[in-house]
């Protein structure tokens, strides 16, 4: 009787062993699950926001591409003289300010004419090309924006970006290079993105950023930057709402 008990008591034993060791692989296997199912879903939001930046960006170039080259966009005195600081880019020097002023920092679209130049030579297209390709980018990082605040509501985020690229206005400047103002617009999207789209991550190389766009934005362009008011005024609004 007492080995019949002792075997019952190791049976029990090895039997709660067993157990423990098959839940155990249990939580193992929901952990790799899950770790799986994360991988998938950030793997798919990356996917998504490249093919969104891709498509906005197509967008925004062909829209464009039927005018570049009409009479109607013929280069303006202040674009000759960003071209002419291109060209003197091209020659060695490096001018930051556009021409007969100490205010409007334009070495950023000189330098990309100047990169236009040598693809394009010393043609309109040297000038238009590469401010489109930046308002581009700048409508990407809008874009991007749009995408946080409205959600999952695409029949809205289609119509803001669509009425902003096809804008009246935008058509004519998008490809203007007037000493700053696409700069200007460059970094203040830049401003917003990083301010919307990762206002969850509060590390030290975001407000860097910020703080070089800021003063980026002043230097070239400063009339952009009432255009962040709203955004300063939203994040009052949202912590006020979280205490």
């Amino acid at each position: 009787m007492i080995s019949q008990g002792l075997l019952g008591s190791r049976l029990f034993e090895k039997l709660k062993l067993e157990l423990a060791d098959r839940s155990g692989y249990a939580q193992r296997f929901a952990v790799s699950v899950n770790l799986d199912h994360f991988r998938m879903t950030k793997r798919s939001v990356v996917n998504t926001k490249i093919v969104l930046a891709v498509l906005v960006f197509a967008v925004c170039v062909v829209s464009r591409l039927f005018f570049i080259n009409s009479n109607a966009f013929f280069l303006d005195g202040d674009e000759a003289i960003v071209a002419l600081m291109g060209l003197d880019i091209l020659d060695g020097n490096f001018p930051l300010y556009f021409y007969g002023q100490n205010y409007g920092l334009s070495i950023i679209e000189a330098l990309l004419v100047s990169v236009g130049v040598l693809f394009f030579g010393t043609t309109s297209l040297a000038v238009k090309i590469p401010m489109l390709i930046l308002w581009s980018l700048s409508v990407v990082f809008l874009s991007f924006t749009f995408w946080r605040v409205l959600g999952k509501d695409r029949l809205a985020f289609a119509i803001a970006v669509g009425l902003f690229i096809l804008s009246p206005t935008w058509l004519v400047w998008s490809l203007k290079a007037r000493g700053g103002y696409l700069t200007s617009f460059f970094f203040a999207s830049l401003i917003v993105f990083l301010l919307v789209t990762l206002r969850d991550k509060n590390n030290l190389a975001k407000w860097l950023l910020v703080g070089v766009s800021v003063a980026l934005v002043y230097e070239s362009q400063p009339i952009w930057l009432p255009c962040l008011v709203p955004i300063v005024f939203f994040f009052l609004w949202e912590s006020v709402g979280n205490v």
